[in-house]
């Protein structure tokens, strides 16, 4: 899964779209618990105009966060990014 996250980063930078997706929702069959697919999926989804798909991907990786994460000012900072995006969304 890590390798196909990787691979979908690498193609995302070269402005190959259309091999970073796959690769992306492939990774997350197979670790649903990649929060980097997750989220890069959800941006990606939202700049090729499928909201819904993006909102999805987003709650999936906003429930990978501990309650606890409030408490740290970093995973507090994703999650506030997460549920902006998430309400970008709706």
């Amino acid at each position: 899964a890590d390798g196909l996250v990787n691979f979908g980063v690498l193609a995302e930078q070269l402005g190959r779209p259309e091999e970073a997706i796959p690769a992306w929702e492939r990774a997350t069959k197979l670790d649903p618990n990649q929060p980097l697919a997750l989220v890069r999926l959800g941006d990606i989804y939202f700049r090729t105009n499928r909201p819904a798909d993006a909102t999805r991907s987003y709650e999936k990786a906003l429930l990978l966060y501990p309650p606890e994460s409030i408490n740290n000012p970093a995973a507090a900072g994703e999650v506030v990014a997460l549920a902006t995006k998430i309400g970008d969304g709706y």
